[in-house]
């Protein structure tokens, strides 16, 4: 590969493939990106302004099965297509882990600041490993957008699930069914309750991001942090994704899914706390029960609950569910459960109720961060420009790792600049109290 600008060679390797490159010689930046199609390839261009990053990336963005991307990791699948961002399976044969990566459409990159991805990436980065939520591997920064590496989940969301009428949802005896969709919103409820205490929202609870393992066990997918400044319009040409309630605005220029809504967010009344969240935790319990979404304003449903309730339904619900459903979709928001944990606790004890015995899954709180994870979110922050939060986290690390000598600490220097001194790690006797990851995303390419 010669540089673009001054023609000087540069000897490339499978882990170049979507990095941006500095020639030795004249200093000028590239980006290695795989092209679109079947074979591993890659095209080269100049960095430098943002309308050119941008240009560059939006080839980069159309990914396709057999590419290897971001280091080394080859993309296996399209798994979902929404109104803002596209997901891929995508696995790093080196480390035998399989990954779900989030990248921005290229479309959305005219409508969506750069800061609007890096928040969302930064909420991503947040959470503590959680049995309801999907977890952040680690992100990093490609042609000035981030990219996200998620956990891979085996199994399939619930709005599919309903879509095709596939056995996790509806294959059973009807008091059955109706204990496994109380469990999936007890599980639901546990995932948002934990991500509420961290004063991050989602935003965006629907069945398509209600994933759902052949274990039985439910996560959260998903977070949409926009602030109404930023919210946009999904593009027209987004809509094949396999729901139709696709991410967008409401009036009020406020991320979420219309169908999802809550009455103040449709009323431009939004006043930046959980209720949205709870109101659409409540309708995708309620559709889950039908079968089938028959509104299309989920601002609405309030008024029209009880010939939803009383209509055809995939699964009959119980009149306590039924007293749930009415004080959680009531068009007063003081009457409303307050919080997600008082979802959970009046879910459990309905439960409890149709089933004549507890409720089995006891409540886990998130894992204990390791000084791996720890590094990894360190280091995704710098990717996002955040140094200070990235210092405060390998700080953190430094204190749960105390004995680990590795030589990462001077290339985290050469990767991100002299700021790194002042870190802890620095002092005499060890290298850094840091070591690479080594699950994931193991092994950084500084």
């Amino acid at each position: 590969m010669a540089c673009p600008a001054c023609g000087r060679p540069h000897r490339l390797t499978r882990r170049s493939l979507g990095r941006s490159i500095t020639c030795r010689q004249c200093g000028a930046p590239f980006h290695l990106l795989p092209k679109s199609g079947e074979a591993p390839t890659f095209i080269s261009g100049p960095g430098g302004d943002d309308d050119l990053r941008n240009q560059v990336g939006r080839q980069w963005l159309d990914l396709r099965p057999g590419q290897i991307v971001a280091g080394g990791c080859e993309v296996i699948s399209l798994l979902g297509r929404g109104g803002l961002s596209s997901v891929y399976h995508v696995r790093r044969h080196d480390w035998e882990l399989d990954m779900a990566l989030k990248l921005p459409q290229a479309a959305t990159l005219d409508r969506l600041t750069a800061e609007a991805f890096i928040r969302e990436a930064s909420a991503w980065l947040v959470p503590a490993p959680h049995p309801h939520v999907v977890a952040c591997h680690y992100v990093i920064n490609l042609m000035g957008r981030p990219a996200i590496f998620m956990e891979y989940v085996k199994g399939r969301n619930l709005s599919v699930l309903m879509d095709e009428g596939l056995g996790p949802l509806y294959d059973g005896q009807a008091d059955e069914l109706a204990l496994k969709l109380v469990d999936l919103m007890i599980q639901a409820a546990r995932g948002l309750a934990y991500v509420h205490s961290l004063g991050l929202r989602n935003l965006d609870v629907k069945p398509a991001n209600l994933m759902l393992e052949e274990s039985g066990r439910l996560l959260i997918a998903d977070f949409a942090p926009l602030n109404k400044d930023e919210a946009v319009e999904a593009p027209d040409n987004s809509r094949d994704f396999d729901n139709d309630a696709m991410t967008e605005v409401s009036p009020a220029r406020l991320m979420g899914t219309h169908q999802y809504f809550s009455p103040e967010a449709a009323g431009s009344k939004q006043t930046g706390d959980t209720h949205p969240d709870l109101w659409a935790l409540a309708l995708s319990g309620l559709e889950c029960f039908l079968g089938r979404r028959p509104w299309e304003a989920g601002s609405m449903v309030g008024d029209a609950l009880e010939s939803y309730l009383s209509g055809p339904c995939a699964v009959p619900v119980p009149l306590s569910l039924a007293a749930f459903f009415h004080k959680a979709l009531s068009s007063h928001p003081v009457r409303r459960y307050q919080s997600a944990a008082e979802m959970e606790m009046a879910l459990t004890d309905i439960y409890a109720r149709l089933s004549f015995g507890p409720y089995p899954r006891r409540p886990v709180g998130p894992l204990p961060e390791t000084a791996d994870r720890l590094n990894n979110k360190a280091v995704s922050f710098m990717e996002l420009g955040q140094p200070a939060e990235a210092r405060r986290l390998w700080a953190e690390a430094l204190e749960l790792a105390p004995g680990h000598r590795v030589s990462a600490f001077n290339r985290l220097i050469n990767r991100f600049g002299p700021d790194l001194a002042s870190l802890p790690e620095a002092a005499p006797g060890t290298d850094t109290a840091l070591k690479l990851a080594r699950v994931a995303p193991g092994e950084w390419d500084f």
